[in-house]
């Protein structure tokens, strides 16, 4: 039934105007005409639209076991190398500092799952595909070096996070039969728990480094999981539509 309504409610969107040999397709929201297509390639386009519409949850699985069975930079997913600055008063005192935080890898990518059904919206030739993704348990990890009044502390910063889910639009070129990623977002921001380790430095030092290394990840390391599944959705998308069989 979903996959029904879902057909219904794009294809209504479909406005057009047949002139002879040719169909002026319409912007389904303001009615202004947008491109003049031969009517036998209208009647194409009409088709391919009907066949997303039928599959499209199985096209975003098709996605979800490219990855699970290990597609293209997966698991472990490299983390960019990261430059933070450190200052904090301690014991009265002014402390600056920097860490160079690298070899940062994010693992269990594998645990991905679709996240409810896909929707779509139609507008000038492109189906807009809405769809979420889920994540089970992902675990990350960085090592680092610092330097702060004259020790180079050395370490090592882990964590995870569970549950966490990611919204994407793909957009679909109807006329050139083509997938795209549009963006991904972050729809709720679940707990990340963030373990440092490091290296005995200075006593009354390496209790403040730790809880400031914590904190700083705790909330920039969900922008960086983001920015690594996007790649991989990107790397693992299917050439096209046409991997879906036709109804």
């Amino acid at each position: 039934m979903m996959n029904l309504i879902t057909l219904l409610s794009v294809l209504t969107l479909i406005s057009s105007i047949v002139c002879d040999n040719y169909v002026v397709s319409l912007d389904a929201t303001t009615s202004a005409p947008h491109k003049v297509i031969p009517v036998m390639e209208y009647h194409e386009i009409e088709h391919k639209i009907k066949n997303v519409a039928m599959n499209i949850d199985k096209f975003i699985d098709i996605i979800v076991d490219t990855i699970r069975m290990g597609g293209k930079g997966i698991d472990p997913i490299g983390l960019p190398d990261v430059t933070e600055t450190f200052s904090d008063k301690i014991l009265f005192v002014y402390v600056d500092g920097q860490f160079l935080m690298r070899n940062g890898k994010l693992h269990n990518v594998k645990s991905i799952s679709r996240h409810g059904n896909a929707t779509l919206r139609y507008d000038n030739l492109k189906l807009y595909v809405t769809s979420a993704f889920i994540f089970k348990r992902l675990d990350f990890d960085y090592d680092f070096i610092g330097q702060i009044v004259s020790v180079g502390p050395q370490g090592y910063l882990y964590g995870d996070c569970n549950r966490l889910v990611i919204e994407t639009v793909f957009v679909y070129d109807v006329f050139h039969n083509k997938l795209s990623l549009n963006k991904t977002s972050i729809t709720d921001e679940v707990p990340v728990d963030v373990q440092v380790k490091i290296s005995v430095i200075i006593d009354w030092l390496a209790n403040p480094i730790i809880n400031w290394l914590s904190n700083l990840y705790e909330s920039k390391i969900l922008f960086e999981i983001q920015r690594a599944v996007e790649r991989v959705i990107k790397d693992n998308l299917p050439l096209s539509t046409l991997s879906l069989k036709e109804k």
